[in-house]
């Protein structure tokens, strides 16, 4: 399914704000094993600018606007924590680690926002949510203080990730080689998440297909009847996605190729 099928499909009465951006909507649900579901909403401005890729499918996206700004040998996402949000300390603490994990490990670069124009604003708000790239201006990022998005570092990072400019590994345009969408147990409300993103739309950045993304829905997400609403080939990985707690490898690798880490820039040249 294209990207204006799939945009049109999921606005509906939860989307608030404009729908011009990616924006993801994540909710908390009882059971256990889904503790995490989201809804995507999909721009309308990027649709028809890069329908000749189609090789190397994925997660990340591929128009370069929606990317962070490199500055030296750092890719810099400022940030602010709203006021009004009245995180707990081991809530901003947790914040703080969670941007710590990702940077220790690739190029990205969280700081306090000081006069620039483009920046993370995290708050909290209903729910817990993340525009999927760099969309300009303020943008919110919001993590729910009663909801295990603000306490757990796993989930922060997911969000992060999101902000980074990634979707869910489930929507890989090429999924069903690896995972098996059990429709009939899927929630009216979460059909729609389980669409596939155009390869013209998003790659994997030279990885592969990844069981073990914190980006990876688990096994009942969006169940409407405590059955699997997704399923690995074979069964060898059930128990794998869906996990929350850290980047995997290929999360890495994914990150590092989508803002080039590997690239050093030495008297305004950059070396790669």
């Amino acid at each position: 399914m294209t990207l204006d099928k799939f945009a049109v499909l999921l606005i509906f009465e939860l989307v608030i704000g404009s729908v011009d951006n990616y924006k993801i909507y994540q909710f908390n649900t009882s059971n256990r094993d889904a503790s995490l579901k989201y809804i995507i909403t999909l721009p309308n401005n990027q649709r028809n600018t890069m329908k000749t890729f189609h090789s190397d499918p994925g997660t990340g996206i591929r128009n370069q606007r929606y990317r962070w700004p490199r500055l030296g040998n750092k890719i810099v996402v400022p940030f602010t924590l709203d006021s009004s949000a009245d995180f707990t300390k081991l809530q901003i603490a947790k914040i703080y680690s969670a941007m710590r994990h990702i940077s220790d490990r690739t190029c990205i670069k969280f700081k306090w926002r000081s006069t620039e124009i483009d920046y993370l604003s995290i708050y909290s708000g209903k729910w817990c949510m993340s525009y999927v790239g760099r969309i300009g201006g303020k943008q919110g990022l919001s993590l729910e203080r009663s909801a295990s998005c603000s306490n757990h570092i796993g989930t922060i990072i997911h969000e992060l990730v999101h902000a980074l400019g990634f979707f869910h590994m489930q929507n890989h345009a090429n999924r069903d080689q690896y995972v098996s969408v059990i429709n009939e147990n899927i929630s009216d409300d979460g059909v729609n998440q389980f669409q596939k993103i155009a390869a013209w739309e998003a790659t994997n950045f030279g990885t592969p297909y990844d069981y073990f993304s914190i980006m990876h829905y688990g096994m009942y997400v969006f169940s409407k009847n405590g059955k699997p609403t997704i399923l690995t080939h074979g069964g060898k990985y059930n128990q794998i996605i869906g996990q929350n707690s850290k980047l995997s490898e290929g999360d890495i690798k994914r990150i590092r190729n989508m803002y080039r880490c590997n690239c050093v820039e030495k008297r305004g040249y950059k070396m790669c």
